[in-house]
């Protein structure tokens, strides 16, 4: 699913098309090098940082990645995950499926 900017560029819930988004956790993925399963993964929370050196989550397959943790106050108990990560020099944002995996948790 394509992320919807606005004209001021407001993040748009892709469930229900309102603006009220609220950011919770972010996880941002940074290789040792192209292609490598460690590096450092830092996941911040309410309850603090949790540094991990595996790549599992990474939405990016070969690169650095970053996940944002968001909930919407029209769409009651559904987690949403913007990812931003690069592939081949490109950079890409798009929203993930909704549910969060274990490795992306504090």
């Amino acid at each position: 699913m394509r992320v919807k900017i606005g004209d001021y560029d407001q993040l748009y819930c892709p469930r229900c098309g309102e603006m009220n988004l609220h950011q919770d956790i972010v996880s941002v993925f940074n290789r040792n090098e192209e292609d490598s399963e460690t590096g450092l993964k830092a996941i911040v929370s309410r309850s603090g940082v949790n540094i991990k050196t595996d790549q599992r989550g990474n939405p990016s397959s070969r690169r650095d990645g970053m996940i944002i943790h968001f909930w919407c106050e029209h769409c009651p108990g559904h987690i949403l995950r913007l990812s931003i990560y690069q592939h081949k020099g490109t950079t890409y944002v798009d929203w993930m499926k909704p549910e969060i995996k274990e490795e992306d948790k504090p």
